[in-house]
């Protein structure tokens, strides 16, 4: 990365000065934070209210290659800028300005702050000298450790409602997908289910809505419906809409077929478009086999013509081994058949290269029970067991 001049109108505030923006509630609502350490660091403990930076490869390049605006890349809300007074960036412990933006990132980041708002300043001796002297405003969490490429973390599960991945593409679970304030809040006008058994909310249109009926397991196959998936999200970017894409928990189904979508839309290889979704939704962990077919969908992609979208021989190849066996259920299917397939879901879509058995399944009997039992749902439903205990 090419060194990065500092804006002139970048300075340095005290800790004390911090302090006092945070506990003026005529202030602290229109300052933002930003958290310039690692994140196993900010996940211990950061000052109150801090956005932290994302340091992702492959995220970084893209804000560098202004592909995406910094706000995006802070996953701060839409029109923000227009209410905010100023931006305060802080890192571990620098002394002064010129100590942090040493840091050709952050010195980057800092320079894209200062051309979107109104002013930014720089944490003088960073959290270390802040917390010192006013650990009251900072949030203390116990350690966890970041959680691997490919392995979830209980405590990353959002319960902060539907993650952005594009403007008009959300990432979310059935909860997000049934409360009509999230829907609303979002402006989020289409709904793409990929699950059996995750309900549809009444304020939905039946034209706005699809289903892919899969479970997340071991044998199912979501690879035949990224076509059709792919049609139904290029229709509602076209119509300038919202879509959320959802299954039980937002863990593993759903964010197979965001991945997917991003590899075919922005042509990213499989690795790209994994760390960018995963940047976005830290619990996002698809099962093995989805794994599977997202590398077997890459090596498709590959094979196609550059610069050429979604070809009929890419079509002819990804619906090869569903077309006789699955339909997508919306735009005049009904949820009817869904249910009816389930009951041969398991036989029908075996995938050859991840012959994995699953003995749970006999001792769950779930030909005889109709619920999904996908480690994603079961979290998911524990989630929503204790909500409702303790609302009770």
């Amino acid at each position: 990365m090419e060194a990065v001049s500092l804006p002139s109108r970048v300075v340095a505030i005290a800790p004390n000065h911090l302090a006092r923006l945070l506990e003026d509630a005529k202030y602290s609502d229109s300052i933002i934070i930003v958290d310039g350490r690692n994140l196993l660091d900010h996940k211990i403990a950061h000052i109150r209210n801090a956005h932290h930076l994302p340091n992702a490869l492959l995220m970084r390049r893209r804000l560098e290659q202004n592909k995406i605006p910094i706000c995006e890349y802070l996953r701060l809300p839409d029109g923000l800028e227009s209410r905010i007074d100023q931006v305060i960036v802080y890192d571990a412990a620098s002394a002064d300005v010129e100590e942090l933006m040493r840091d050709n990132f952050l010195a980057h980041v800092v320079q894209k702050l200062d051309k979107v708002f109104r002013a930014v300043s720089v944490l003088r001796g960073g959290y270390t000298s802040f917390s010192s002297l006013h650990p009251s405003l900072c949030r203390k969490e116990m350690p966890e450790p970041v959680p691997s490429i490919s392995q979830p973390s209980m405590a990353l599960l959002s319960e902060d409602g539907p993650t952005k991945i594009f403007p008009y593409l959300f990432l979310g679970s059935e909860r997000d997908a049934l409360s009509r304030d999230v829907i609303t809040s979002k402006e989020i006008t289409y709904v793409l289910n990929v699950s059996m058994t995750c309900g549809k909310a009444d304020f939905i249109k039946e034209s706005n809505f699809m289903r892919i009926p899969v479970n997340d397991t071991f044998s199912e196959k979501l690879l035949g419906y990224f076509v059709q998936a792919f049609e139904f999200l290029d229709r509602v970017k076209n119509s300038n809409g919202r879509v959320l894409v959802h299954c039980m928990a937002g863990v593993s189904r759903s964010p197979t077929l965001a991945i997917a979508y991003v590899m075919y839309s922005q042509k990213m290889t499989y690795d790209e478009a994994y760390r960018y979704v995963k940047e976005k939704r830290p619990s996002i962990s698809p099962n093995f086999n989805f794994l599977g077919q997202l590398l077997e969908f890459d090596r498709t992609l590959k094979k196609q013509h550059p610069g050429s979208d979604l070809s009929s021989s890419l079509k002819k190849e990804l619906l090869h081994d569903s077309s006789k066996k699955h339909s997508a259920v919306g735009n005049g299917i009904s949820d009817q058949s869904c249910k009816r397939q389930r009951l041969l879901g398991s036989a029908a879509t075996q995938t050859p290269r991840l012959n994995i058995d699953l003995a749970a399944g006999n001792r769950f009997k779930c030909c005889d029970d109709q619920r999904d039992l996908s480690p994603s749902s079961a979290l998911a439903r524990i989630s929503l067991n204790t909500s409702t205990k303790t609302e009770a």
